[in-house]
């Protein structure tokens, strides 16, 4: 068991990650290496602007239901508006941060 654990700590690490996808000879398969790694690349930049598009949509959601509230609340005359805008501002805010992380609201 010692032999292996030493066979194993002296192989080469880009060796041992070649092997692990499958590629016998570095030279030899280098065209596939790197369309492997422009199509990882594209796909990354794929879920970053997908990220960004969602971020938009969802402050721009947030932006409109708060208006909409702001607006709801300067039109209320009740002598507990404040109590009442902190506590549905909070469940609000709750409501936002539970869609942003579940991804509920817009995937």
């Amino acid at each position: 068991m010692s032999e292996n654990s030493e066979q194993n700590s002296q192989t080469d690490p880009l060796s041992q990650y070649l092997s692990d996808f499958g590629v016998s000879d570095y030279d030899k398969d280098k065209k596939k290496l790197t369309a492997a790694l422009t199509n990882a690349l594209d796909t990354r930049k794929f879920e970053i602007e997908l990220y960004w598009k969602r971020a938009t949509y969802f402050w721009t959601f947030i932006g409109v239901i708060f208006g909409g509230y702001a607006l709801v609340f300067t039109k209320m005359e009740s002598p507990g508006r404040e109590d009442l805008l902190v506590n549905n501002g909070r469940k609000i805010g709750k409501t936002m941060f539970v869609c942003w992380k579940t991804k509920l609201l817009v995937h």
